[in-house]
């Protein structure tokens, strides 16, 4: 097993020569065995792909996120905050709309409700953002807490934080425009949203951990 130090820890080799060497197991990295929190972004993009959540509100998402964005006391605080936040600015903005969907609206707030009774439990003070999923990157900074560059071997090789490393991206883009990879070869990632080299500079969770 090679050791990797970090030369910005300074106690980082002494305890490393007090520390028993061992081979890493799944739980250094994959710290979720059994329940996973998902945050609002995912599980509203869930319950719209499988329609619980319908397509046709205009701007549900924007103000579902503004509600979820708030911590409540309670699970019933919740529930109510939730359907009158919802609610209230489709009856404030689109009060025709809501007159004539208001089927359509209380349905779709009755799965926000669940899906967030299914990941957020205010009296246990259990929540995503509290018990972060790290498998991946996206949310949290997962996989890059060590594949970033600074830990370095004693012949100086370092754990890369290079798409490439882990990833073979053999097509990505939009269904009007897809770039495919060549056999055997593999793409270099590109952010679907043109922001020029931020995406190479900062970790994903620095942006998409507050997109909601």
């Amino acid at each position: 097993m090679t050791i990797y130090r970090n030369p910005d820890n300074p106690v980082s080799d002494s305890l490393i020569t007090a520390s028993e060497t061992r081979t890493m197991d799944c739980i250094d990295c994959h710290n979720r065995p059994s329940h996973n929190y998902n945050s609002p972004t995912v599980y509203f993009d869930k319950q719209m792909l499988t329609g619980e959540v319908s397509k046709d509100i205009p701007f549900f998402k924007k103000v579902s996120m503004g509600v979820l964005r708030e911590t409540f006391s309670t699970g019933d605080t919740a529930m109510l905050k939730i359907a009158d936040g919802i609610s209230g600015y489709y009856k404030s903005d689109y009060g025709d709309f809501y007159a004539k969907n208001k089927n359509t609206i209380d349905t779709s707030i009755a799965a926000i409700q669940l899906a967030y009774s299914q990941n957020t439990f205010p009296r246990m003070k259990v929540a995503y953002d509290l018990y972060p999923e790290h498998i991946g990157h996206l949310e949290t900074n997962g996989c890059f807490r060590c594949h970033n560059g600074s830990f370095k071997a004693d012949n100086g090789r370092t754990i890369t934080k290079d798409c490439n490393l882990c990833h073979t991206i053999v097509g990505q883009g939009n269904p009007e425009k897809m770039e495919y990879s060549n056999l055997r070869e593999t793409l270099e990632f590109k952010h679907p949203v043109d922001i020029g080299t931020a995406w190479q500079e900062a970790n994903c969770a620095e942006c998409h951990l507050y997109l909601y």
